[in-house]
Order: structure tokens, then C-alpha cells, then sequence
């Protein structure tokens, strides 16, 4: 147990097994739990709504919560902008409809007139939820 504590404390774990060896060590899920359960919420409310503003509330939460899952999943911190640069298609397969969901949802955040059904926001979540579990995000 001596031995146990005393290589927990000090930095030799982390120098042999990198920086991340703390999450090796642990049993956790890498918050895979957590982020689909705020996904899930996010697409019952989508469900949910039944007005044009609300559908838009979604989708706004959706590319927030896609911001900090690349950030979490590694593609660094900046803007969503710079962390989609950094895909490619072989992180993505579905590459071009991603990018063309994440430029909906730049629209509808930009333009407060642009025109949203709830069948159009489905796909949104859809694509983005694809393009997420081949990340894997959740």
C-alpha cells in the first residue's frame, strides 16, 4: 500500500505514461455519460417545441455543446471554426453535410429572420450526432 501511495504522488506515473495516466488509472467513462445525456436532453427539447424560436434555441445549444465536446475529445481550444479545420474525412465520414449543419446553424445565429422547420432541425441533430459518435464523443 506504501508503494502504491508514494507512485500516486509523485510524478513518475505521469512521466512514464504520459500526461493522461490519471485517466488510465481511473475507471471512468471520460464524461462519455455526461455529454449524451446533455445530447439527449437536447433532442427532447428539439422534440418537444413546437414554435420556430424554440427550434432555434436548440440548435444554438447544439453547437455549443459540439464546441465543448471537440474541445473535450481533443481538437484544442478556439473557436468551432478553427476546431472543424482541423477535421477531416477520415475523422468524418459524412465531412461536407456536417460542415453544411454547422453553417445552419451559423445562419440561424447571425440572422434572426432565416427560416427553420422542425424537419430541417431534426437533420441538423441528426448529422450532428453522427458525425459525433464516429468522433466519439458519446
Amino acid at each position: 500500500l506504501g508503494i502504491i501511495f508514494f507512485l500516486l504522488k509523485s510524478d513518475y506515473l505521469k512521466e512514464a505514461y504520459g500526461e493522461n495516466w490519471e485517466d488510465l488509472a481511473s475507471f471512468k467513462d471520460f464524461g462519455l455519460k455526461k455529454r449524451l445525456k446533455r445530447w439527449q436532453k437536447i433532442k427532447k427539447k428539439l422534440e418537444k417545441a413546437e414554435i420556430e424560436a424554440k427550434w432555434k434555441i436548440c440548435l444554438i445549444e447544439a453547437e455549443k455543446f459540439l464546441d465543448q465536446a471537440l474541445k473535450e475529445i481533443g481538437y484544442g481550444e478556439g473557436k468551432l471554426d478553427e476546431k472543424l479545420r482541423k477535421l477531416t474525412s477520415t475523422d468524418i465520414s459524412n465531412l461536407d453535410r456536417f460542415l453544411q449543419a454547422h453553417q445552419i446553424c451559423q445562419d440561424v445565429i447571425r440572422d434572426p429572420d432565416y427560416r427553420l422547420n422542425k424537419k430541417n432541425a431534426k437533420e441538423v441533430l441528426e448529422i450532428f450526432e453522427e458525425g459525433l459518435k464516429e468522433l466519439g464523443a458519446f
